[in-house]
């Protein structure tokens, strides 16, 4: 089972206890950091059952805040050896003398050897390992930076490696490290570090509460399921929040995860054997189609692929937008007949166009880069244009299919709204669930369609297609709104 440890940095000991005493009985482990101490009488601490706890006092160059001399820091750590904690914390690249006598001095406390990158995952990792392993530690720690996700797959290579050698912990930081922070437990680390609350002690590092709530870790039994959000950027999505509450009330041995990448081709290269299935989003909805061994003849129509689902050791494109898109437009007006403007020319923009076609609509296509608008125009017929033009439009469904106003750039707007009346807006972003087009757009008496209604739709038809079972987003609607703190 996944063990948790909650790393605790505060500035004196009293401030400590309190954080200290609000995760005591939900976690496995509490790392103990004092750089920030000025007094070290940790004596309030003997209240606690300290074989619980990891002593930390890590300076600037390890990713600290210790401001003394490197001597006393040593001295300080070589003090509280005998004290009583679980573990202690050293640096490998101490000096040769003081990490020999950690290592001969050690009695009831035992030693993690860290190691810690802030800037790449090089290169040489698996040496620094074998060398960390021949000091004859109880536990390794290697902590690099994640420059790429692609970081990720030699972290797990090397926790492959060596689980059944030595107690370890590896995982990357950054954004793009945190899947190995989120698998790391589950693929052999003696236990995974989460934050208290949103107090990081490192970047990339996730909270208590996420990984044990959200993703709800100890659930999941030998041989699970991994899928996932594919794209740039991600950390905006809810979907691991919604996929994740699906998998826990249909009790499927499953977890869904972020994929932060640069380049479609590279990833799947690496993780095709890891995942099951992905969501996919901007930039990727079409880069990813010719790394796909089939295509459904839907998406294939649409040009766009927003699900991926591995059969038989095929990945298979899909597209669950432009059904997630039309059903949720139903509710608020019949598209037939309308007068129609689309912003943006993407994957979305398609899987929209498509759901709209053959309903004898009058549908418009603006874009920043005119060409793209004109090329999605020429292809299902449409008019087009700029979209700087978008004034000389009196539009009864307004549609906006670009990244302009997403979370976190949420006082954008792709155009203005200052004489728009009588029309349905609908955003296709659902973070923020009012965007500033949609706020703009009801001030002005407009009907407005938060995206987070295309999103509920279409991931419920994806959830389906991922695990071939059934699942009513919409019974839980009011669950999600609460819970991402829209209602």
């Amino acid at each position: 089972m996944i063990k948790y440890c909650v790393s605790i940095c505060s500035e004196d000991i009293s401030s400590a206890i309190q954080k200290i005493n609000q995760v005591y009985d939900r976690t496995d482990l509490i790392e103990i950091r004092i750089d920030k101490f000025r007094k070290f009488d940790l004596n309030a601490l003997r209240k606690f059952d300290l074989k619980k706890m990891i002593l930390t006092l890590r300076n600037r160059s390890n990713g600290g805040f210790f401001s003394g001399s490197e001597k006393e820091r040593i001295n300080l750590l070589k003090t509280f050896l005998d004290f009583g904690f679980g573990f202690m914390d050293i640096e490998y690249d101490i000096p040769k003398n003081d990490l020999k006598w950690f290592l001969c001095n050690r009695t009831n406390t035992k030693i993690i050897l860290s190691y810690h990158n802030f800037v790449e995952t090089p290169g040489n990792l698996e040496k620094i390992c074998a060398k960390l392993i021949s000091h004859n530690p109880d536990l390794i720690k290697v902590i690099s930076h994640s420059n790429s996700i692609n970081d990720n797959k030699l972290i797990f290579d090397l926790i492959d490696k060596y689980k059944n050698i030595v107690k370890l912990v590896m995982h990357s930081m950054g954004e793009c490290g945190e899947i190995s922070r989120i698998l790391g437990g589950l693929r052999g680390n003696a236990f995974t570090f989460t934050s208290f609350g949103d107090e990081a002690t490192a970047p990339g590092q996730i909270s208590l509460e996420k990984l044990s709530d959200t993703y709800n870790l100890s659930r999941l039994k030998r041989d699970f399921k991994v899928y996932g959000l594919f794209g740039n950027p991600v950390k905006h999505s809810f979907g691991y929040i919604i996929h994740n509450f699906a998998f826990d009330k249909n009790k499927n041995n499953s977890i869904y995860l972020n994929f932060l990448s640069d380049d479609a081709g590279s990833f799947i290269e690496n993780y095709r054997d890891l995942f099951t299935g992905l969501s996919i989003t901007i930039p990727f909805k079409k880069s990813i189609m010719p790394f796909l061994d089939e295509i459904d003849s839907d998406a294939e129509i649409i040009g766009a692929v927003n699900t991926v689902v591995k059969k038989k050791g095929k990945l298979i494109g899909y597209n669950t937008d432009y059904t997630g898109f039309i059903e949720s437009l139903k509710r608020y007006i019949t598209p037939r007949n309308k007068r129609i403007v689309i912003l943006g020319s993407g994957g979305s923009a398609r899987a929209v166009v498509v759901s709209l076609l053959n309903k004898k609509n009058e549908i418009t296509i603006l874009n920043r880069n005119i060409e793209n608008a004109k090329k999605l125009a020429i292809e299902f017929s449409c008019g087009y244009g700029d979209l700087s033009e978008f004034k000389n439009h009196a539009p009864q469904v307004l549609v906006n299919c670009t990244p302009s106003g997403m979370y976190p750039n949420i006082n954008e707007s792709p155009v203005a709204l200052n004489k728009l009346r009588n029309c349905v807006v609908y955003d296709l972003i659902y973070n923020p669930y009012h965007t500033k087009l949609l706020v703009d757009a009801c001030r002005n008496g407009n009907t407005i369609v938060s995206g987070f209604e295309m999103f509920l739709r279409q991931a419920q038809e994806q959830y389906k297609l991922f695990t071939g079972e059934n699942f009513s987003y919409l019974k839980y609607r009011n669950y999600f709104l609460k819970k991402l703190s829209i209602i």
